[in-house]
């Protein structure tokens, strides 16, 4: 069997994935690898992993700021933008996605605002960049979400959730 003679339309999942558009079918190595066959589901596919089903359609991507106690600490606080987020929003945007990008540590953003942005954009997923030192800002915007009632998917990336020891 060649691999190259196959689309995403052989992959039986993939078929009825509504964001087979993010994914393009995963990772056909790690496929073959798990299930034994490159025409088997990518075990962490978006919907293998969470469970999607439904269309994802608007993104908001957060750069997470430090808390009022470490900012206090650094005397020169310079930001740059965060080329991370950047680059995923570049890519979500070339495939037709709407993306807004909030970014806290350049520019503070009052509870009300968030909460009006929030309802307004009514992302369908909710994507923070996190260095260790922002995590209790992570914290305090994921139940804040939750308090809002805020009931997308919420990813987690950056240096403190991709580091292993």
């Amino acid at each position: 069997m060649e691999y190259r003679s196959h689309t995403i339309a052989d992959i039986e999942k993939c078929n009825t994935c509504k964001n087979v558009n993010v994914c393009k079918g995963g990772c056909r190595a790690r496929a073959y690898f798990i299930n034994g066959s490159i025409l088997a589901c990518d075990p962490v596919s978006l919907q293998n992993v969470l469970g999607v089903r439904m269309k994802v359609e608007k993104v908001l991507l957060i750069n997470c700021t430090l808390d009022k106690h470490s900012r206090a600490k650094i005397h020169n606080v310079v930001s740059s933008p965060n080329l991370g987020l950047l680059s995923i929003a570049g890519v979500l945007i070339m495939h037709g996605y709407d993306v807004k990008i909030l970014d806290f540590f350049a520019d503070p953003i009052k509870k009300e605002q968030y909460k009006k942005i929030l309802e307004e954009f009514n992302p369908d997923v909710i994507g923070y960049s996190v260095y260790t030192r922002t995590v209790p800002f992570l914290r305090r915007m994921v139940e804040l979400n939750k308090k809002i009632g805020y009931e997308g998917i919420t990813v987690v990336g950056g240096p403190h959730p991709s580091f292993n020891e």
